[in-house]
């Protein structure tokens, strides 16, 4: 295999601000390194570009995935991209969290101003992704599930009574078993009944309630004081308090011995009480939980305290919450939720696809839609959901409209896009999981059974590593073209929509540039070469939707681009062209 060796960054700066009128750009070649005989024959590589347009498939895609503020401006990425790309996606200004305000209004001016810079350099863009479960405006998604606003005498009523119907406001929520942790404020304890006493406040497993964590405190005897020993929570920045509101105390507690706790609010620098919780706390030996309120409060809450002096022993707590009740509202039905979410997926694919006026040749309509559960028995992996993939930082639109859900985002794409768009279904781990890559398969068949729904492809996200181990090496080899193979069968188009690598030893950690030798370099430059090729001997062309490489620079440590971190050429770039010759006929 070809050697070579790659740019310097005053080189390849040089080249971009001395370019003709006819936008000639970057080759990205640099003085030699002293190792010189590792790489002297490196630079006989020319540009990726430069295959491209001399093969006789010269409308295959070889795409860059970067960040939209990387290729703004005219540096280095932007020239690096390109000198060497046909196509490029951009990892995230095309994104529902990127371009949905908290609101809900739309900003589109970034996509506009990126797609308007591609214009000069001949580079077609693919967009990633029209829907996906993560990288979505979550709080402003979920706002349009929250509850309808009450009528208001039916208001009125519910301040009154309290009666069902009312929503919970926390200040203090906590089970403990992310050890004394609260969101908004910290823990802390102080006093001589509790300080005497060494280890005297901690979180420990197996003593909270049904054996659960809870929060132990010791409290030495002889203090007749609450005052002398108490457990706190501060808040920061201070929370204002909601005027003729009363706030509530939920919590689970026992003691070593019977004894009396209290509980109040405190504002900043001050060590009297702007709130107490009544009525106080028997506690005894055994578990008990307790509800105690505490009438309105006025200005800001800096603290609250739970006044342990008293006990003269251990007392444990767990489950504690600290809230208020406002009106809830009326839940919205499953039919009004779907009725909403497909408006808003109306609105983002609609304003997405005018945004880009025709200038995006292709999508991730539909982005990793596969949870690694079958949890209904019917052999095939279901669809991610709140269920199987929990996450609040993620959204699950099939929670709300249902497994079809991949149709209406088809639907609309060919609603608002142009006639000559490609869309894809995009899945991760196609060529480690089987059951993921037939399970894929059984829903886009599903999805395609209406007999309205065209899905035009298939992405395949490869975020590789390369295996020191080499009967595991061999094995994801035997898995990349049996993967290959299938895919092709289906006769979409197959496209590689994620590919970067890094390399791993033996127990699988990762091993990093400083540690990795010239030869490793050289392995997994011939993997590079291997999964191109292969990708061009068992997909047949009228299929290759083209390939995109997702880390065009490495990092500091990972070798997992095709240049390095001073946007030299790595190893890595010499068997992408390999591979590439392969595909392109060379």
């Amino acid at each position: 295999m070809k050697s070579y060796y790659i740019i310097s960054v005053m080189f390849s700066v040089l080249a971009l601000f001395c370019a003709c009128a006819e936008n000639n750009l970057a080759d990205f070649k640099a003085e030699k390194p002293e190792d010189i005989a590792k790489y002297e024959y490196l630079n006989e590589y020319s540009t990726l570009r430069t295959y491209i347009e001399n093969s006789t498939n010269s409308a295959f895609k070889v795409g860059a995935a970067v960040n939209g503020e990387d290729y703004t401006g005219g540096g280095i990425i932007y020239s690096l991209v390109s000198s060497n790309f046909n196509e490029i996606t951009f990892k995230d200004a095309m994104s529902h969290s990127t371009c949905v305000q908290s609101s809900g209004e739309m900003d589109f001016q970034t996509v506009k101003q990126l797609l308007e810079s591609t214009q000069n350099t001949n580079v077609s863009v693919f967009g990633n992704s029209l829907c996906s479960y993560t990288n979505q405006n979550v709080t402003y998604l979920n706002s349009l599930l929250a509850d309808k606003p009450l009528p208001e005498e039916d208001a009125q009523t519910l301040a009154v009574t309290r009666a069902a119907g009312m929503r919970k406001v926390y200040l203090v929520n906590t089970d403990f078993e992310n050890g004394l942790t609260v969101e908004g404020g910290s823990w802390s304890a102080w006093g001589d009944a509790i300080k005497n006493h060494g280890n005297y406040w901690k979180v420990v497993d197996g003593e909270g309630y049904g054996n659960s964590k809870g929060y132990r405190i010791e409290v030495g005897s002889g203090y007749t004081s609450a005052t002398k020993g108490q457990t706190v929570v501060q808040f920061s920045p201070e929370i204002p308090a909601v005027e003729n509101t009363t706030y509530y105390l939920n919590l689970k507690v026992r003691a070593s011995r019977n004894c009396n706790i209290t509980s109040e609010f405190r504002k900043n620098g001050s060590s009297s009480a702007i709130g107490k919780f009544s009525p106080s706390m028997d506690v005894t030996t055994e578990w008990q939980e307790f509800t105690v309120s505490c009438p309105s409060v006025s200005g800001n809450i800096y603290r609250f305290y739970l006044n342990v002096g008293t006990v003269g022993g251990t007392i444990w707590f767990d489950d504690i919450s600290v809230y208020y009740e406002v009106p809830g509202g009326i839940p919205q039905t499953p039919e009004e939720m779907a009725d909403t979410l497909t408006w808003e997926m109306n609105q983002w694919i609609g304003g997405m696809m005018e945004a880009c006026d025709g200038m995006v040749t292709g999508w991730n309509a539909v982005n990793e839609p596969l949870a690694t559960v079958d949890e209904d028995g019917d052999g095939f992996y279901d669809l991610r959901s709140s269920t199987n993939d929990d996450s609040s930082s993620n959204f699950y639109w099939k929670d709300y409209l249902g497994e079809d859900y991949p149709r209406l985002v088809i639907d609309l794409a060919r609603q608002y896009g142009s006639a000559d768009m490609k869309l894809y279904i995009n899945e991760s781990d196609l060529t480690s999981d089987v059951e993921k890559l037939n399970s894929l398969i059984h829903w886009i068949n599903q999805w395609e059974s209406d007999g309205k729904t065209r899905i035009d492809g298939i992405g395949m996200s490869m975020h590789l590593s390369f295996m020191t181990d080499d009967s595991a090496q061999r094995k994801q080899e035997e898995n990349i073209k049996n993967a290959f193979t299938q895919l092709a069968a289906t006769g979409k188009l197959i496209r590689i929509s994620e590919l970067d690598m890094n390399m791993v030893d033996a127990s699988g950690a990762e091993i990093s540039i400083q540690n990795m030798t010239f030869e490793q370099e050289r392995l997994m430059a011939d993997f590079y070469a291997f999964i191109l090729s292969t990708y061009g001997e068992l997909v047949p062309a009228d299929q290759q939707g083209g390939i995109t490489q997702w880390t065009i620079v490495s990092s500091a440590n990972v070798p997992n681009g095709l240049w390095s971190e001073d946007y030299r050429r790595q190893p890595a770039y010499a068997g992408f062209v390999e591979g590439l010759q392969t595909i392109l006929g060379f």
